[in-house]
């Protein structure tokens, strides 16, 4: 008998009523796509508010690799929101209250908070750079926000990925312990969120 990815990292089985969850939650997620009239989507990828904004060259990421994590983002998302469901809510101020203190993100908090956009809209106003901490925190965020952001989320995500191409672009090199965190977040930002 075969022993799943899910065992191996676990050390669980799985849940028969969360694999339903689970699959049922991505066959609706990829076939959202498929029930719209394509001829009336006008949505485009997250870009900064300035167009001139761009990462350097030797900072630009394979294409083949964006288009791969992308993926593997849109599906784990999914595994990740069916697993951590919770009905507690969480209270915003308590978040930031977290990420002041430098503590890292615990799922169930950020999966019981009701306005995703105000972690985005906090680190929208972030004045120094961000840290791997406040990435993983985006990161998380990241995670239960719609894929069609609201217009909020939206803004606030420009200014966080116009914040990420600068700190890249400062960076000496792609070495930098930083480099692939920012990256993962700048794919994240423009390869998978859908603005109006």
């Amino acid at each position: 008998m075969k022993t799943s990815v899910w065992e191996l990292m676990t050390g669980k089985k799985k849940n028969p009523t969360q694999a339903e969850e689970i699959k049922e939650a991505s066959k609706n997620e990829n076939d959202i796509d498929k029930d719209l009239d394509q001829s009336t989507l006008s949505f485009k990828y997250i870009q900064p508010v300035d167009e001139k904004l761009k990462l350097l060259d030797k900072f630009i990421p394979d294409q083949e690799w964006l288009k791969k994590f992308s993926m593997w983002f849109s599906y784990m998302r999914i595994y990740i929101s069916v697993l951590s469901k919770t009905t507690e809510e969480t209270n915003i101020d308590k978040l930031i209250q977290r990420i002041e203190n430098g503590e890292p993100p615990q799922i169930s908090e950020i999966s019981g908070c009701d306005d995703i956009c105000d972690l985005f809209a906090y680190f929208s106003k972030y004045e120094l750079d961000y840290t791997k901490n406040d990435l993983i925190w985006i990161f998380t965020a990241s995670i239960y926000e719609t894929r069609l952001a609201p217009d909020d989320s939206v803004k606030s995500m420009q200014i966080i990925l116009e914040k990420i191409i600068q700190q890249v672009n400062a960076l000496n090199s792609k070495e930098n312990v930083l480099y692939s965190d920012l990256m993962i977040l700048y794919c994240i930002i423009t390869t998978f969120f859908h603005q109006h």
